[in-house]
């Protein structure tokens, strides 16, 4: 994830924090709930992994499983990693060794697969 998007769930989550304290002062109860609703959603946010670290997971799982490469991608590669079932990751290296777009990545892995 983006660090704007990170900075956007901590305005998020400041928000929320301030409408708690907020709601306490005033006793609204529907404001409590909605703030409390807005920090828990902010700090799942913020907390979660973003894709680029799953994908990243992904990736050292796979190498330490002896499917993904540790250093150049080939075509040989791509066929592995397609073979052990993970398609996006595959269509992924494909367009890094070829740097065709996504269109042109998906159909050349469908007539690998």
């Amino acid at each position: 994830m983006k660090a704007n998007a990170r900075f956007w769930q901590g305005v998020q989550l400041i928000a929320g924090l301030f409408m708690l304290v907020l709601c306490w002062r005033t006793a609204d109860i529907l404001l409590g709930v909605l703030a409390l609703l807005s920090v828990v959603l902010a700090v799942s946010l913020l907390l979660s992994p973003s894709p680029e670290e799953r994908v990243q997971a992904q990736i050292t799982l796979l190498r330490q499983q002896g499917i993904y490469p540790q250093g150049q991608v080939t075509d040989e590669d791509v066929r592995r990693v397609l073979q052990a079932g993970h398609k996006i990751l595959a269509i992924r290296m494909h367009r890094e060794l070829h740097n065709v777009s996504l269109k042109q990545a998906v159909e050349e892995v469908k007539k690998l697969a």
